[in-house]
């Protein structure tokens, strides 16, 4: 954080899902850090970009046909009960993401 505090560039480090869903941005830890920090991520509430997510299906389709493409939650669910903590709004929050983003895409079914 200190080039951050030289440059004047406002920031916070947490790991609380609840801090990290109101932030614009992420900066990933490196090596060795980086696998664990992302595990922590997808299995939490907060939500990636749909922007984001939509130019990985654009570009996922130079190399396969979009028709044969899908989105879904990487995970986030808990598979059994003493799995990730989500709210039923969280839960809910995840695949509204995945649906909108799919409708943008390919449109109603």
């Amino acid at each position: 954080t200190n080039i951050f505090k030289q440059r004047k560039v406002a920031h916070f480090v947490s790991g609380d899902p609840r801090e990290l869903a109101g932030a614009s941005r992420y900066l990933l830890p490196g090596v060795g850090a980086f696998d664990p920090t992302m595990d922590t991520l997808t299995k939490s509430g907060v939500l990636e970009a749909k922007p984001e997510l939509a130019k990985r299906v654009e570009a996922a389709a130079k190399f396969v046909e979009l028709e044969r493409l899908a989105v879904s939650p990487q995970c986030g669910f808990a598979s059994v009960e003493t799995g990730n903590p989500l709210s039923e709004i969280e839960q809910e929050a995840k695949l509204k993401l995945v649906v909108d983003l799919a409708r943008e895409i390919w449109g109603e079914a």
